[in-house]
């Protein structure tokens, strides 16, 4: 047993450092590093909001184009050796300012380099979990995500603290990046790496045949306003803390409260989805977080501050990832191209959102637009869900 589960836990860790690195610090660095860069002057909340919007976008063309078959045979390659790396360059880059139009571009190629990393390191530690008879590790490997922010919670403040500007946070960021992309090459080896089984010429023709149902359609539009509310939180919510006096004493401490909160957060709602099932979980997640976001809007304090921060943590990296399980499940025989269009889906919506929530702020000079835009896009992420779960039935 012992001789099975090594190359499954090595995976594990592999994957999480992959994580923490991609999205823990390539994607969400963004949000504690804005409110000093922001303070600096080089950029506004709607410019904010462009660069965020850009990344998102890259994130989302990046995923779609991870799913052709071109990059299917050499996922280690391309992520070991490309989209890791990349991910750290693109944080090192970004503390070089040379506009905001040379900003928006890094951190576009830096949204792209992390949907490659997600999606190839998640196919390759999966099936080494399916072929070691150990799915329950999936919740280390998004566990990195949580790992990854609480790194970037705790960079930030740190940097602010010895007077240095916003351009060192990113550089120390790059930083930790190449030390988690070691990290992963010593972990995942590429003879450990694995690659999909070749599909049957049967099995060819019925997943061409096999047309997605009205079921996985509802839920890919749901996962799509998921990815429209959790980011404009996920982006804005230390800019928020920041521009809110109120709310200022709280601010060095929430995007922590984010991380911690996430790293046992998919242990813990993978434990309910064995009693309730996917579809009723990841309604509930996405409504514990809806509430958060709603407390934040009704009442400002330090304190509501901190729970909208644990209950955008404890959900955000566990609806993701049940929302993959869930397409997963629902089309098992086209489950590439069903992850690949959930997370494009997830990729526009997130890219809409701290686009819109950037130009509201500046339009009516109060973040309380887009949060309401927030609540409403994850209520209707649980009332497709739910459409989806009946449409199932």
């Amino acid at each position: 047993m012992a001789g099975t589960s090594s190359p499954a836990l090595r995976a594990a860790f592999a994957g999480f450092f992959a994580m923490a690195l991609a999205m823990g610090l390539g994607r969400f660095f963004y949000t504690p590093v804005l409110p000093p860069m922001l303070e600096a002057g080089r950029l506004t909340a709607g410019e904010g909001g462009l660069a965020a919007g850009a990344n998102f976008l890259g994130y989302l063309l990046g995923a779609l184009a991870a799913s052709a078959p071109f990059f299917s045979a050499h996922r280690y390659r391309w992520m070991a050796w490309l989209a890791l790396p990349a991910c750290g360059m693109t944080l090192l880059l970004s503390g070089l300012w040379l506009g905001l139009l040379p900003f928006s571009l890094i951190r576009f190629a830096g949204g792209a380099a992390s949907a490659f990393s997600m999606i190839f390191i998640s196919a390759i530690v999966m099936r080494i979990f399916q072929d070691n008879d150990r799915p329950g590790l999936i919740s280390v490997h998004f566990a990195g995500v949580g790992f990854g922010i609480v790194l970037s919670a705790l960079i930030v403040p740190a940097l602010v603290a010895g007077g240095l500007s916003w351009s060192w946070m990113w550089f120390a960021a790059g930083a930790a990046a190449l030390v988690l992309w070691l990290a992963v090459l010593v972990l995942l080896p590429a003879s450990a790496a694995g690659s999909e089984p070749a599909a049957s010429g049967a099995g060819q023709e019925a997943g061409k045949a096999e047309a997605f149902s009205l079921a996985f359609w509802a839920l890919l539009a749901g996962y799509g306003f998921f990815g429209f509310g959790y980011s404009v939180s996920a982006t804005f919510l230390n800019t928020i803390a920041k521009a809110n006096p109120i709310l200022q004493p709280a601010e060095p401490w929430v995007w922590l409260v984010v991380g911690l909160a996430g790293i046992p957060s998919i242990w813990a709602w993978n434990r309910l989805t064995g009693s309730i099932g996917l579809a009723y979980t990841y309604s509930i997640a996405c409504f514990v977080e809806a509430a958060g976001i709603l407390l934040l809007l009704w009442h400002a304090t330090p304190a509501t501050l901190l729970i909208s921060g644990l209950t955008l943590g404890a959900t955000f990296m566990a609806v993701t990832a049940l929302g993959l399980a869930k397409a997963r499940s629902m089309v098992p025989q086209k489950a590439a191209a069903a992850l690949a269009l959930m997370t494009a889906s997830f990729g526009l919506g997130q890219m809409i959102g701290p686009v819109l929530a950037g130009f509201l702020f500046e339009s009516s000079g109060s973040f309380a637009p887009a949060l309401t835009a927030a609540i409403t896009a994850l209520t209707l992420t649980v009332v497709l869900t739910l459409l989806s779960k009946r449409l199932e039935t």
